[in-house]
């Protein structure tokens, strides 16, 4: 049993030592671009990245006086040289009322069609986003027990992240990236058999490239959307110790200021366990921001809104509710949370 353990020691060593090199070539051989983002050209694919996906979370009243927390994703995801891209479409919603969480998934082989550089309409099996002349964005997604079918308006240009658009993943690569952080929504929700005409909503809108790997692919994500219309993004990276390794922020405040940093801390307060016992999420979240003189609390709705997915890697994204202090002003709102790289 010592040699085993002395060989495993050995072997954990070889791998970071692996990754840390890896990293270090990365990091020096990849710079952000210094070309400003276009649009609506950079709203749509790119052909020189390997992963790549549009990003919708939300939270919408219906007509019957309900609120449904939703997620749509289009994944965009390098197969091998010979078939080239593939997709991958989620879709979920989150029932805070009776704490249920539905989800459904489609995939199409590489190649994909319906995915054209610059071209901003993209088409995966039965999902569909187009951004429209008059900026809008159509979004629909049918999935097994869940669609949606909505119409999405900015109430803010976009929003970029980091350096002008770019900030580096856990893995120290490159990807670029920028929100919607508030799109007015309307349209309809289906769940199960039932469908729900939305009359009013709020939707986050991500959109991210690059050439990162699974190494970068460690991380806790916050979206939080304030009652007064401002909002914050928080993307930590961790290491493959769950040590955290980067973090970046961005700050938009209710009277259209943009504020970016690097400085702040997440504690948990306790682990969820998903049904499958592999995963255990640290949920119940206290973020300190020390540069906005910021204190919040974010909550989970309900803990039950893990993602098991045959595609990509598990993972939990939920709809939170929000507290907390600016400036020693009180705030609230709601948000997404996504933690990825908790499962064995």
């Amino acid at each position: 049993m010592a040699v085993n353990r002395s060989l495993q020691r050995g072997l954990h060593r070889i791998i970071h030592a692996a990754f840390a090199l890896y990293t270090m070539v990365w990091a020096s051989g990849c710079s952000c671009q210094t070309d400003p983002l276009r649009f609506p050209y950079d709203h749509g694919p790119h052909a020189d990245v390997r992963n790549e996906w549009w990003y919708f979370t939300g939270t919408v009243q219906t007509v019957d006086g309900r609120t449904i927390g939703f997620e749509t994703t289009l994944f965009k995801r390098f197969v091998s040289v010979r078939k080239g891209i593939a997709g991958v479409g989620h879709v979920a919603v989150s029932l805070p009322e009776t704490r249920e969480h539905l989800f459904s998934e489609t995939v199409t082989k590489a190649p994909i069609d319906g995915m054209i550089p610059g071209f901003a309409t993209l088409e995966l099996n039965n999902f569909f986003c187009r951004f429209t002349d008059n900026g809008t964005i159509e979004l629909a997604a049918q999935g097994t027990d869940v669609a949606v079918d909505l119409r999405l308006r900015p109430l803010t240009d976009p929003v970029l992240h980091g350096e002008s658009g770019c900030i580096r993943m856990g893995d120290g690569v490159p990807s670029w990236y920028y929100s919607f952080p508030n799109l007015a929504t309307t349209g309809t929700l289906r769940v199960r058999d039932e469908t729900h005409i939305v009359v009013s909503g709020r939707t986050w809108m991500d959109h991210q490239w690059g050439n990162f790997t699974l190494f970068g692919m460690r991380w806790d994500w916050f979206s939080l959307r304030f009652d007064d219309g401002g909002s914050l993004m928080l993307f930590q990276f961790r290491d493959l110790r769950d040590r955290p390794a980067s973090l970046t922020w961005t700050w938009c405040a209710s009277s259209g200021e943009v504020f970016t940093g690097s400085g702040a801390a997440i504690t948990a307060s306790r682990i969820f366990e998903d049904n499958s016992r592999t995963c255990a999420y640290p949920v119940d979240w206290t973020i300190s921001i020390p540069d906005i003189s910021a204190v919040f609390f974010v909550r989970p709705l309900f803990d039950e809104q893990a993602i098991s997915s045959d595609v990509t890697p598990d993972y939990w994204e939920g709809l939170c509710a929000v507290t907390g202090t600016i400036d020693g002003a009180g705030t609230s709102g709601f948000a997404y949370a996504e933690l990825t790289g908790y499962c064995r």
